[in-house]
């Protein structure tokens, strides 16, 4: 487990890396777009293409092997949020553990949902503060289910980009 969040960890600076390098590519590229070229300068023009090409295929792999890791990760919820706290991505265990869709939450606010559940608003805002001070925040809860009480131990994490 430990294991699979550091790789997720790194699949996503790395990700944050190759598109930081697609960006510096292209405004170089941009920027030689409007001038007449000698051949030397076409040259390193077509290195730089491929070298854009290149990072724009480990990129898409690298997007494609973490939404896998996502997506599979059968023994824990996981749900993103950008900054403003729109929910950004859902798993399929979220879908089960907590009995929303993924289009369901997808688009709204970690408030809308919490104002569904009765979630105190003090409990979200003390949450927040905790993870902006320490990188996370611990709980439980108990889930009153069919089958009987779901006990859930959960963790909110921020990751920002470095």
């Amino acid at each position: 487990m430990k294991d699979d969040l550091k790789t997720k960890v790194q699949l996503i600076q790395e990700i944050e890396q190759l598109r930081d390098r697609i960006n510096k590519l292209e405004t170089v590229s941009n920027s030689n777009s409007g001038m007449k070229k000698p051949s030397d300068q076409n040259h390193l023009d077509q290195m730089e293409i491929t070298d854009s090409k290149k990072a724009e295929e480990a990129l898409a792999y690298k997007t494609m092997m973490l939404d896998n890791i996502l997506r599979t990760a059968t023994d824990v919820a996981i749900a993103t949020t950008d900054m403003d706290l729109i929910i950004t991505y859902y798993n399929p265990m979220a879908e089960h553990i907590f009995g929303y869709t993924a289009e369901e939450v997808i688009g709204k606010t970690v408030m809308e949902i919490h104002m569904k559940e009765s979630v105190s608003s003090d409990r979200l805002e003390r949450a927040i503060d905790i993870v902006r001070q320490t990188g996370e925040y611990k709980y439980s809860l108990v889930q009153e289910t069919d089958n009987g009480p779901r006990h859930l131990n959960s963790r909110v994490s921020s990751i920002l980009n470095s």
